[in-house]
């Protein structure tokens, strides 16, 4: 039997220097969503953090429970909701891209970590795959962190675990530039846009993409320059007929749409004709082809970092 679902997605500009300021905001966006009706609302991927590539970024970590837990927690109490973005998490000698979700009873109710870090993001963070579904009063909910969405090593599992709705939390900034000029860039901007639509409509799923807006800053490991762009925005709910029923644009804000849970629109598996494409799900962009590079010299930077394990130690035991 079909039911519904109220989503959010919150959209924040991108953090550049106050963790208060920013979780202040998101905090009264997130109260404005459930007087529109939210249920379950979602954050961007690394919401707590700028993201930066080089080991600075290391500082604004947190350990399971602490800080940026304890905000989703605190915020979900208070509007009644379930709530849920990703951080840059300090575990033991590692650090990690985890996200968290906070019931309306403030506990956190699940866990996911971001299977598969993207190109440089592998000079900042491990990976750390492991389950993709949480099980909740709402139903049960998949996550796919940013390029997690993109692989079959991911989305097949998440699939097989039969999810109701597909969360997807972006940290996704427009590209510097791109192997395919403009026109790549164009298609990088049209994917970002239309990809939860059309997952949506592929598997029969309620899909929400949460993504960041303004200004994008980054160092950059090594003798890469650094990076000025932008966070294009662009988070949308698309329900589980493949319609986008709510989207925001390159502002600041929220959106709230109802969405339909039906079973028999669920399709959890990947047709036969994508087989072609493996690793990823579907045909990727040119850059793409870059990344196993990157993430192989980021990698290889990470393990070697002198600092890197005592760093996340320290982290690790901020309150």
């Amino acid at each position: 039997m079909s039911r519904t679902l109220t989503l959010a997605v919150l959209q924040p500009e991108a953090i550049s220097h106050s963790l208060t300021d920013s979780l202040d905001w998101l905090a009264k966006q997130a109260e404005q969503a459930a007087a529109c009706g939210a249920q379950l609302a979602l954050l961007p991927e690394l919401f707590a953090s700028p993201f930066w590539f080089t080991a600075e970024v290391w500082r604004w970590a947190q350990p399971q429970g602490g800080l940026v837990e304890r905000f989703l927690q605190d915020t979900a109490r208070a509007n009644g909701l379930y709530l849920g973005g990703s951080y840059l998490e300090a575990r033991g000698e590692h650090f990690y891209n985890t996200f968290a979700l906070a019931s309306p009873a403030g506990q956190i109710v699940g866990r996911v970590g971001k299977a598969h870090p993207c190109s440089l993001e592998r000079a900042v963070f491990a990976p750390s795959p492991g389950a993709q579904v949480i099980d909740t009063e709402l139903g049960r909910i998949g996550v796919a962190i940013c390029y997690d969405n993109a692989l079959r090593e991911v989305v097949d599992p998440l699939l097989a675990a039969e999810p109701d709705v597909w969360l997807m939390p972006l940290s996704a900034p427009m590209p510097p530039a791109s192997l395919g000029g403009q026109r790549g860039l164009e298609a990088y901007l049209t994917i970002l846009r239309d990809s939860p639509a059309a997952m949506a409509a592929l598997f029969g799923l309620p899909v929400a993409m949460a993504n960041k807006c303004g200004r994008w800053q980054s160092p950059m490991p090594g003798w890469l320059p650094a990076a000025d762009s932008h966070f294009p925005g662009l988070s949308c709910i698309a329900d589980s007929d493949g319609v986008q029923v709510a989207a925001l644009g390159a502002q600041p804000g929220f959106a709230v749409a109802q969405v339909t849970l039906d079973p028999a629109r669920k399709r959890c598996h990947v047709p036969a004709a994508y087989q072609r494409h493996r690793p990823w799900l579907v045909a990727p962009p040119l850059d793409y082809r870059l990344f196993a590079l990157f993430e192989w010299w980021g990698a290889r930077r990470y393990r070697r970092h002198p600092q890197r394990a005592a760093l996340a130690q320290q982290q690790s035991l901020r309150t």
